[in-house]
């Protein structure tokens, strides 16, 4: 009798608990979309991608997850909503991944006034990435390599939720350490706060150029090499002091032997081939940054099978390493068989991303190459690709419901979802604009 109590009561407390399991559910429907879920090869004498767009789709999401994605056979298929899922009806509208930057410091303090990877002072028309290295070096006292960045990312900064209202899901911190991927979401713990959402790491080296460029790696590499096959010795004080901390020369192991992806800039054709040449050698993991003259070497970068991030609007000169800077860079490049990434270069205009994408696109590159730039090839640069980039089962369910073509003006978001929930797209500068709205008359 004991026992056959003892089995009822186990019996019931399951149910329980997978009644409260159920109860905690996130399970989304989004309905009557039509679904870009990602590229694909475009069919005929077409070159380049093309967008691969579901009509009437029905995309269901549980627990943050995409569950699956088809065409409804019907309008209004979820109206009963027998699985209870809580459905969207988005009629009208077109459904994207939310997209991706990898090329900014958004949340991040500044330093002496400046921004800590001084991205912004660098991204437009021509100036040469190469200032972005040597900033880089500029600070590293203040901020090492061994150092998380998103330690110091602020959740709540105003540009985070600026870069929600230009569709953007998901930004890599960039800095002078480790670079770290937050989730522009709206934090469970922290209302209105981003939060991080990937143990994936990068990091940015300097890159100065020539044989001062090739010597510093090869000293750097030479230092971490030999504490790596002697921290023992070293613990005990036995050796000599070497040229960088011991927890940078950890990190920088992981960097020269291809642990993790690194970002370094570059934009003279010679001084591309150089870095890939040294990069190819020693077996590291390469996202070349700025390339303004990568088209006249785009055989040779596709061969490397290195990924490039670019300003798809640097065309002008920015000095004697940037001369062959030119708006069809991406597009090139592309055609190749480059996998070309586009950034926004700047915390405060991240939401313009699309439009980068957007002018690629006007200057001859496909319409889904140009929508892969800011989905799907960031996640592949970072090794995130079975985890990003696509609206398909198993993937993030970070998702932007646009009013019409994003890459367009007259897009406009319509509601965006991270991480399988969807979040405010209120700024300050909404909530100024309310308050201040109506003024008395001024006497």
């Amino acid at each position: 009798m004991n026992a056959l109590i003892l089995l009822f009561s186990s019996f019931f407390n399951l149910t329980w608990i997978s009644q409260v399991i159920m109860e905690f559910e996130n399970k989304i429907a989004i309905q009557n979309v039509e679904a870009w879920i990602g590229t694909e090869e475009c069919a005929g004498a077409s070159s380049g991608r093309c967008i691969e767009k579901i009509p009437n789709a029905v995309i269901l999401i549980k627990n943050g997850l995409i569950e699956s994605v088809s065409e409804s056979s019907h309008v209004g298929w979820q109206e009963k909503n027998p699985e209870g899922y809580v459905v969207k009806d988005g009629h009208g509208l077109i459904a994207t991944v939310g997209f991706f930057d990898i090329g900014t410091s958004i949340g991040l303090p500044s330093i002496s006034g400046s921004d800590i990877m001084d991205l912004e002072s660098v991204h437009s028309h021509g100036h040469s990435h190469n200032h972005t290295a040597s900033s880089v070096a500029g600070i590293q006292e203040e901020r090492g390599f061994g150092k998380n960045n998103i330690d110091d990312f602020k959740p709540d900064a105003s540009h985070v939720k600026l870069a929600r209202r230009g569709g953007v899901a998901l930004a890599l911190i960039r800095g002078s350490g480790l670079n770290g991927i937050v989730c522009l979401s709206d934090s469970k713990k922290i209302p209105g706060y981003a939060e991080k959402c990937s143990d994936v790491q990068s990091i940015s080296l300097p890159w100065n150029g020539g044989s001062k460029g090739k010597e510093l790696w090869k000293k750097w590499k030479e230092d971490a090499d030999f504490y790596m096959n002697n921290s023992e010795k070293f613990s005990i004080g036995e050796l000599h002091t070497l040229s960088l901390p011991f927890e940078e020369l950890e990190v920088l192991s992981k960097a020269f032997n291809g642990d993790i992806p690194v970002f370094v800039s570059v934009s003279d054709a010679k001084s591309i081939l150089d870095v890939i040449k040294i990069a190819k050698e020693w077996g590291m993991k390469l996202i070349l940054q700025g390339v303004h003259e990568g088209w006249v070497v785009a055989k040779e970068i596709a061969e490397s099978q290195y990924s490039v991030l670019i300003d798809s609007e640097a065309n002008l000169l920015g000095g004697f390493d940037s001369m062959g800077a030119t708006l069809k860079n991406g597009q090139i490049m592309a055609e190749h068989g480059v996998n070309v990434i586009f950034s926004a270069f700047s915390s405060h205009n991240l939401q313009r991303i699309r439009f980068k994408a957007g002018i690629a696109w006007a200057n001859g590159l496909s319409e889904g190459d140009a929508l892969a730039a800011i989905t799907e090839n960031p996640a592949t640069a970072l090794g995130l690709n079975d985890y990003s980039g696509k609206i398909e089962k198993g993937m993030r369910a970070d998702i932007a419901l646009w009013t019409d073509h994003p890459f367009e003006y007259k897009g406009r978001l319509n509601s965006l979802m991270v991480g399988g929930n969807w979040v405010d797209l209120k700024s300050r500068q909404d909530y100024l604009f309310e308050k201040y709205r109506e003024l008395p008359v001024y006497k």
